[in-house]
């Protein structure tokens, strides 16, 4: 099933069907035994569902306010279980150089406290964790199987107006995320930055039917902007970690730190870049190009849920 909206189809219809699509493959994800990788896919799916809902949020404030920090929290839970695998993961990928041969030793050290502090992990307030995960997917079923729009805003025109507003919103979001990141170099602020191309990228992805192959084009620069920002928070939370906590790290962890940085520094550089590309157009042009689009795309509708080929693993 593609996660795509059609635009010749009632917007509330699709918003249940992708929306319940996730929720259901979160669950799956964490069903018994839960892995880290089942934790990973369920968090792609709620950011996913987010990224949904925040799409067409102005068609109804209150049920987007409400289910966003629902599902917000039980990211945050599960974000809990998974940020060590993630941060030794991301160490693994930093190239070593090697005029440096005692960097690996110390690389070694601190991949051992990341392995220990994994281990050290209560078992019960990780099952804790997951139990209020599944409630809140529950009950973000029940209100989502509820879910209804005004005729309105419903229909192609309606619907047209709500996705370009959504998707302008969060493009006027990224740019001034983008500005300060820019301006502060501070990580708290690129990883806000990460979340709106995350949005971004998602949104993309929604709204492909309306103009495909430019789209995807943007959705893939999208993706690759999140995955080397993602990167840089990790980092960003390892050098805190060791800087916190020395002893635990071992002697060499100044210089994983110093090598870390130096990754981060070239991931930023780069990365705003990419964001000032992704991001040039300004929110009130977008919405206007949107709402045309979708208006072409609603009287050439491409087939419905049921016969619409996915174009990728990762589309459900």
């Amino acid at each position: 099933m593609a996660f795509t909206l059609q635009p010749g189809q009632p917007l509330d219809a699709q918003l249940r069907r992708l929306g319940l699509r996730q929720i259901e493959r979160a669950g799956a994800a964490l069903a018994d035994p839960v892995t880290d990788a089942g934790i990973h896919d369920a968090r792609k799916r709620l950011k996913k569902l987010r990224g949904l809902l925040r799409l067409v949020r102005a068609g109804d404030e209150a049920f987007y306010r409400a289910e966003n920090e629902r599902l917000r929290d039980a990211a945050r839970r599960l974000s809990a279980l998974r940020d060590r695998a993630a941060l030794r993961q991301s160490l693994d990928t930093v190239p070593v150089p090697a005029d440096q041969p005692g960097l690996d030793r110390a690389l070694k050290a601190v991949r051992g406290a990341l392995d220990r502090r994994a281990k050290e992990a209560g078992v019960a307030d990780a099952q804790d964790a997951l139990a209020a995960v599944r409630r809140d997917l529950a009950e973000a079923r029940a209100r989502l199987e509820a879910f209804v729009l005004p005729k309105k805003k419903a229909g192609p025109k309606g619907a047209g107006r709500l996705v370009a507003d959504g998707f302008a919103d969060n493009l006027a979001a990224a740019r001034r995320a983008l500005a300060k990141a820019g301006k502060s170099g501070r990580a708290e602020d690129f990883h806000d930055l990460r979340k709106r191309v995350k949005y971004h990228a998602q949104h993309l992805k929604l709204l492909s039917p309306l103009h495909p192959a430019p789209f995807r084009a943007l959705q893939d620069e999208a993706d690759a902007l999140g995955e080397d920002l993602g990167t840089d928070h990790d980092h960003a939370v390892l050098i805190a970690a060791m800087a916190s906590a020395p002893d635990e790290f071992g002697p060499g962890h100044p210089a994983v730190a110093a090598l870390l940085a130096g990754r981060q520094d070239i991931l930023r550089k780069t990365g705003l870049l990419a964001a000032r590309r992704l991001f040039a157009e300004k929110p009130r042009a977008a919405a206007k190009r949107l709402r045309g689009l979708y208006a072409v795309a609603a009287l050439n509708p491409e087939p419905g849920p049921d016969t619409a080929a996915p174009d990728g693993p990762d589309d459900d």
